[in-house]
């Protein structure tokens, strides 16, 4: 499953996106439900995705995932939290201007401030 996270929920970065799932379960000690197909998500998204994998590529560092969409599922009309929200959030920003005080790049390229 993909979960849409809310604002609210920036303390799951740690845990799900910041850590490895080779090292442990990554799912240890968070509130999660589960799809109609036994999937987690995490209470208080804006919405999931139930998924159903098709193919998985290692890359190394990481496992990309082709996925069907099974399950739709929308709980709050409040917007997704962005990654890149959530990397100023973490880092204590609140501005989106980069660190040299210009504005981001289109692409969000670094500008190597």
């Amino acid at each position: 499953s993909v979960t849409a996270l809310a604002a609210g929920q920036l303390p799951l970065l740690e845990p799900l996106g910041l850590r490895s799932g080779r090292d442990g379960d990554k799912l240890a000690g968070l509130e999660v439900a589960l799809t109609a197909a036994g999937a987690p998500w995490f209470p208080g998204c804006v919405g999931y995705l139930g998924c159903e994998v098709i193919a998985r590529h290692d890359l190394g560092d990481a496992t990309a995932f082709l996925c069907a969409v099974r399950e739709r599922e929308t709980l709050s009309a409040e917007p997704a939290m962005r990654w890149p929200e959530a990397q100023r959030r973490r880092s204590g920003r609140t501005s989106r201007r980069r660190p040299c005080g210009r504005p981001p790049t289109r692409r969000g390229t670094p500008c190597g401030c």
